[in-house]
């Protein structure tokens, strides 16, 4: 039987949750948790030599001041850049160690892979294997079914997520093969029909990215458990 967060939140600062800090840094997930965030929500790239690294895209370009792609690059080469607060990107293992610190529930999104799937995999659940027991809850999540299929096999004891942009026909399926814990669905696509429909077979119903809080309160009214924002001090009235 697959492990269940009993303590999800409404709130998931996604990314760090603030449209005025850089995404997935030390500072985002710091100021989520002073503003009462209980959950963060980040994503994970592997680099050249297999250090699992915290960075939404698979190039540097956007957020930082280098440029390449990250998985051509070494763990040195990729210290080296800097994003828009300064500071290095940060690997997985320091950002639940600062998790840890700050006492919030960890949702690593594992970015799809075209590449090697099994090594990803390996090497995120290697580091957030190390810290499951110290942080308050733990969630894995991702796009890719392959990913997850991994995890269900070797990691039971580990809560995951599938994600969609849109429900597909498909996606009930999926989940309970997954065995899965919650169902992520895009702001854009979820109506009230698609979310009494995942209720109704016992998920976790999670939304992305809501920053509105007219959409949030009716997002909770159709029965979602929690939505992934960037705009955290808005939402304190769910916190």
């Amino acid at each position: 039987m697959r492990n269940k967060l009993d303590n999800m939140p409404k709130i998931i600062a996604h990314r760090g949750g603030f449209a005025n800090l850089p995404d997935n840094t030390l500072i985002a997930f710091r100021q989520a948790k002073q503003y009462g965030a209980r959950m963060v929500e980040f994503d994970v790239q592997l680099t050249l030599d297999g250090v699992p690294i915290v960075l939404h895209d698979d190039t540097l370009d956007r957020t930082t001041d280098g440029t390449g792609i990250v998985h051509d690059m070494t763990l040195k080469e990729v210290k080296q850049v800097k994003k828009q607060d300064g500071n290095p990107i940060p690997t997985l293992e320091e950002t639940l160690q600062c998790l840890t610190e700050q006492q919030l529930i960890a949702n690593i999104e594992i970015k799809q892979c075209a590449y090697n799937v099994p090594h990803i995999v390996e090497k995120v659940m290697a580091v957030a294997l190390n810290y499951k027991s110290k942080l308050p809850g733990m969630l894995i999540s991702s796009f890719q079914y392959s990913t997850l299929s991994l995890i269900h096999q070797h990691y039971k004891d580990i809560p995951i997520g599938l994600l969609y942009f849109e429900f597909p026909e498909f996606g009930l399926r999926q989940a309970e093969e997954l065995n899965c814990y919650s169902i992520g669905i895009a702001n854009q696509y979820l109506d009230q029909a698609t979310a009494e429909l995942i209720k109704a077979h016992h998920y976790k119903l999670l939304c992305y990215v809501v920053n509105d809080l007219d959409r949030a309160a009716q997002l909770f009214s159709w029965g979602v458990d929690g939505i992934f924002t960037g705009a955290v001090g808005e939402m304190k009235d769910y916190l």
